[in-house]
């Protein structure tokens, strides 16, 4: 399945990686500026030094929760899965992108929520999973705070994923009802969790390496990130339950009509 997702990426960007690539990087320069981001900049004594995907105590969770970086956030998340689908589809947009989440005014307060509720899930989910490994490898809590934090990190990690198809789901159906499409998108996930889990840690890792080309490294990477997001989430949108019975109906309805003809 990740494999699969990292082909269809390759197949959605050729021919068009400088393109993708100026669009996610000036779509991350928004996000640094006016969005809810896990990155930190750091200027000292005329040295410079970022990284993408930080968490850290000393950022609250009220602060991660801010519906106004929320919302510019879910706008340009959406301008993002536009971009990628438009570059799926062989269509030209780049700037019109940003304002798909304004053609469908359903999306600016669902995907705000959407935005909220994931943010938050991801900060809890690292900050758990962070204090467990630091609990096994310090040896300085008991058994059961080590049981305990390792339950919490599963639980919240299980949510965060639940929930990780949510603004896919919305782009495609704005009309669709929120709780519809959490409760799809957790359905979307079953049998699959575990291969998305592995596809964030890979991207973590080309991420990482990317840093290592400066900044040109680590646009490239996002911007295969994104299109193998795309990818991924076709993929399991064609292998889950409810596309399955979708499937089923349409082969039954196929054969009623060929039995009527014949």
């Amino acid at each position: 399945m990740v494999s699969e997702a990292m082909q269809e990426a390759q197949r959605i960007l050729r021919r068009n990686w400088l393109k993708a690539i100026l669009f996610t990087g000036l779509s991350y320069v928004l996000l640094l500026l006016f969005g809810h981001h896990f990155a930190q900049i750091h200027w000292n004594d005329g040295s410079f030094s970022f990284s993408t995907f930080t968490v850290s105590t000393g950022m609250g969770l009220l602060d991660i929760l801010n519906p106004v970086g929320s919302f510019v956030s879910s706008i340009i998340v959406f301008a993002i899965i536009d971009f990628m689908y438009g570059l799926k589809h062989r269509e030209k947009r780049f700037f019109s992108a940003y304002l798909y989440a304004f053609k469908n005014p359903r999306l600016l307060y669902k995907g705000l929520f959407m935005t909220m509720i994931t943010m938050g899930l991801t900060f809890l989910a690292l900050m758990l999973v962070s204090f467990f490994m630091l609990s096994l490898l310090m040896d300085a809590s008991t058994l059961f705070g080590i049981l305990l934090l390792g339950g919490l990190a599963l639980t919240f990690t299980y949510l965060y994923t639940g929930f990780a198809h949510g603004m896919y789901i919305l782009y495609e159906n704005p009309k669709r009802s929120f709780f519809s499409v959490i409760f799809h998108s957790f359905k979307m996930m079953r049998g699959s969790r575990f291969a998305f889990i592995g596809f964030l840690i890979l991207f973590a890792l080309i991420q990482a390496l990317g840093m290592l080309a400066l900044m040109v490294g680590l646009f490239v990477s996002l911007t295969f990130y994104h299109a193998a997001r795309v990818g991924f989430y076709e993929n399991v949108k064609g292998r889950s339950p409810m596309q399955t019975n979708t499937q089923r109906d349409f082969k039954k309805a196929m054969k009623e009509i060929e039995r009527s003809s014949s």
